[in-house]
């Protein structure tokens, strides 16, 4: 007897852990809208001007794992050291739902110092090293998309001030792992 309670209560509790994280499941049929925008707002110490020009495409997790593109790759050009923040691809439709972690891939992105300003030795361009794409995974707060409330929006912030040096320009190529660490993200929800 006892061995077969032993058994009834594995048999509950696991069915119990695996409705459970049903419940994290995305529906696809309710939806909400986010709208994703790039930018490299400037430091306080940094003077220089440029852009950052490729493809840019988004994505996020739900907190119960799903991952869902916001985005295709989409060709736009942000200007460096600017408050002025670029769509990646205007809002778009994606299932309502809690979101916990962002990610923005680069393809082929090259960032070019048009003024130097007091920050560079020389003008230049620099391409990402890598032969793929670059996939850049940022912890957001929990933030929600819902079917009757505003659009959520989630904004990358490229931190160029941060990462991009001389010797980067001077070899013309940006190892993939100098701006792992630096990009940051905020979301809010709607």
């Amino acid at each position: 007897m006892k061995l077969r309670s032993v058994r009834h209560t594995l048999f509950w509790a696991g069915a119990a852990v695996a409705l459970a994280g049903c419940s994290d499941a995305l529906d696809p049929d309710v939806t909400g809208l986010v709208d994703v925008v790039a930018h490299d707002d400037p430091a306080a110490t940094a003077a220089f001007a440029g852009t950052a020009a490729g493809n840019f495409q988004a994505s996020m997790r739900s907190t119960g794992g799903e991952w869902v593109d916001v985005s295709t790759a989409n060709g736009i050009t942000v200007a460096l050291e600017s408050t002025t923040a670029i769509s990646v691809h205007g809002p778009q439709s994606v299932p309502a739902g809690t979101y916990d972690l962002v990610r923005l891939t680069l393809y082929a992105v090259t960032f070019t110092i048009t003024d130097v300003g007091t920050t560079f030795a020389n003008l230049g361009s620099a391409v990402l090293a890598g032969t793929t794409d670059l996939e850049l995974e940022v912890s957001v707060a929990e933030f929600t998309v819902s079917e009757t409330s505003g659009t959520a929006s989630v904004s990358f912030d490229l931190n160029v001030e941060a990462w991009l040096t001389n010797a980067m320009l001077t070899a013309g190529v940006i190892a993939d792992d100098a701006l792992t660490s630096q990009l940051t993200a905020v979301a809010t929800g709607g």
